[in-house]
């Protein structure tokens, strides 16, 4: 891929063993670079997550899919991210071992506080305390496609026949 035509997103992706069914979640200001860092750490056997990075070396990246699940437009700070990326892991259950790679919640002391639930103007974050019917993920099963919330065209820039980026 060449690097001017790399998207920069910012928001929440997963990555996901084929094989095992586990999962990772993550967030960055710019994830298609991140995926690239996760990649080059798995060649270079860099060992922060050892157990996400040894399944990596075990199964081999090919069998590692990667897929953007919240994408951010226009202002956001570093608490949205935290807060979505621990959404993601509990909607994923990808901080206990039988289901996921991540050891811990995003954010200061692995968790979302209720103030960075709020936005910058004092109003609830529109996830805050949403159940059922009305909250995004309501229906969604575990199995459905989690790179849905990227619109198509924003996906052909960076993956072939418009597969996720592997």
């Amino acid at each position: 891929m060449k690097r001017d035509k790399m998207l920069i997103l910012a928001g929440v992706y997963g990555i996901k063993n084929m094989i095992s069914g586990k999962w990772y979640i993550g967030s960055s200001r710019n994830i298609y670079r991140r995926w690239m860092i996760h990649k080059w750490n798995a060649v270079h056997k860099w060992q922060k997550n050892r157990y996400f990075y040894g399944e990596v070396n075990e199964y081999g990246i090919e069998n590692f899919e990667f897929a953007p699940l919240k994408i951010f437009n226009g202002e956001f700070s570093q608490e949205d991210l935290d807060c979505y990326e621990n959404f993601y892991m509990e909607h994923y259950r990808s901080t206990n071992p039988e289901f996921g790679y991540n050891r811990r919640g995003a954010g200061k002391n692995g968790r979302c506080t209720a103030e960075s639930k709020r936005d910058r103007s004092g109003e609830k974050s529109h996830l805050f305390g949403k159940k059922g019917p009305l909250h995004p993920m309501f229906g969604r099963g575990k199995k459905r496609e989690m790179h849905n919330e990227v619109e198509a065209k924003d996906l052909i820039d960076i993956s072939q026949g418009g597969k996720v980026l592997k």
